[in-house]
């Protein structure tokens, strides 16, 4: 199936970090009628507006392998890998735990949907001071948030507008449900209006963590 105006595009980016498999998750509607190429475009469009803004807040012990794409109403895929990103830039001290992340908020452009959620890891001791980052570290981590809000336009042509997208709550049903669970919509129309354009990004200045990266915590 081909990508359509209003089709929803994922964008996972791919990383290791502290023998740990991370990843960052944006969407992304189609505004207008795509070309055929969309799903590469935008990979490459989000290595080069998000990426390496990504880049330059992480540490050298942070690894890009890949960056996928994938329309979540048709499943149409593309696989970028691998990525030109190599690792992490930031090279102002000794590595922090992959639990330590800064956190970033997406902000709603209606009250439809919650505002979206971001963690970045790969910092370093010397990017905070105490429970705050760094004032350096803090533009650093608010330039990510920026990308984060950025609309991607592939080849020039394209044109993918940031959003929060609601979940679908699926109740239980037992045997085939036996327990009831959010998932991503899977059409436009189920979708229907649960979903806000992200209108700005706002980094954190709190150093926070990721509990299901702690020792003796399931992710």
């Amino acid at each position: 199936m081909a990508t359509v105006v209003g089709d929803i595009i994922q964008i996972v980016l791919n990383q290791t970090y502290a023998l740990q498999q991370c990843q960052n998750v944006a969407f992304y509607r189609v505004e207008d009628t795509p070309t055929e190429g969309v799903l590469e475009g935008a990979c490459l469009d989000f290595e080069s507006d998000v990426g390496t803004v990504m880049k330059l807040a992480q540490n050298l012990g942070v690894a890009y392998t890949s960056i996928v794409a994938t329309n979540i109403f048709s499943l149409d895929q593309f696989v970028y890998s691998p990525t030109t990103l190599g690792v992490g830039a930031n090279v102002s001290g000794d590595y922090l735990s992959s639990f330590i992340s800064g956190g970033i908020k997406l902000v709603r452009g209606n009250a439809r949907v919650r505002h979206g959620r971001k963690s970045i890891v790969g910092m370093s001791e010397d990017d905070a001071l105490g429970q705050v980052w760094t004032s350096g570290y803090q533009t650093l981590l608010q330039d990510v948030a920026d990308a984060y809000a950025q609309v991607l336009t592939p080849g020039g042509v394209d044109n993918l507008a940031p959003v929060i997208v609601g979940r679908v709550f699926i109740p239980a049903d037992p045997p085939d449900v036996p327990h009831a669970y959010y998932r991503l919509p899977q059409t436009q129309s189920q979708m229907s209006d649960k979903w806000a354009y992200v209108v700005s990004a706002v980094a954190s200045t709190l150093v926070t963590s990721q509990n299901s990266r702690k020792q003796g915590h399931g992710t």
